[in-house]
């Protein structure tokens, strides 16, 4: 293929950039409130846990509250004897059955709605994303899919403008030179870290003895 066609379908390709960049945007963003929906289903808290308990609390008050009034009487032992009982029910069901009922509140349902439209915006917004990637795919038929992305692309077109490459194989062959070079030199840098880190910890550990 002749280099001016090749320079001039990448650049046809690349004027679909901001488009991809828009709809990879709004993917991710799609995908974070779809993860934070799905943390807030999961989190219950305490108040929503005494919520549900009302019930059980307000049965307790109502029978302390008669008890207070037979302070001598047999009655109040029972009145208080059955209060407590219902108080100690809540503290079991505040500690073993209260998930069960906040997954049936109003609360709990709102959210489970949430997380259902925010993946439903997730898939919307992936296809969004494939749909400019198959475009972009369209413009530059000799390329698999690897290679089809804006920054990949950006690169190939560099090849060819500045004389580097003339022919499409040439510019395959550079890209995969240099990615592996960048691969190499990520891996001595991370290399480079870690030796610093242990060194640092080793000076750490290490305590010089002073002879006078």
């Amino acid at each position: 293929m002749d280099k001016e066609v090749l320079i001039s379908r990448l650049e046809s390709a690349l004027e679909l950039k901001d488009e991809y960049q828009g709809a990879l945007y709004d993917y991710r963003d799609a995908r974070s409130r779809y993860m934070l929906s799905c943390d807030d289903l999961k989190h219950i808290t305490v108040i929503d846990r005494l919520k549900t308990m009302i019930p059980e609390i307000v049965i307790t008050a109502i029978f302390w509250t008669f008890a207070k009034d037979y302070p001598t009487s047999k009655l109040m032992w029972i009145i208080a004897g059955i209060g407590t009982s219902v108080w100690l029910y809540s503290i079991i069901i505040f500690f073993a059955r209260t998930k069960k009922r906040v997954m049936k509140t109003k609360a709990y349902a709102s959210k489970l709605q949430m997380v259902d439209e925010t993946e439903k915006d997730v898939k919307i917004m992936r296809e969004n994303v494939r749909r400019v990637e198959r475009k972009m795919q369209a413009k530059v038929p000799f390329l698999s899919s690897q290679y089809v992305y804006p920054k990949t692309l950006n690169q190939l077109l560099e090849y060819l403008e500045s004389g580097r490459a003339n022919t499409l194989q040439e510019m395959l062959n550079l890209y995969e030179t240099d990615v592996k070079h960048e691969e190499l030199m990520e891996a001595n840098k991370k290399m480079e870290d870690e030796i610093h880190m242990l060194r640092n910890e080793v000076a750490s550990i290490y305590i010089p003895t002073s002879y006078y």
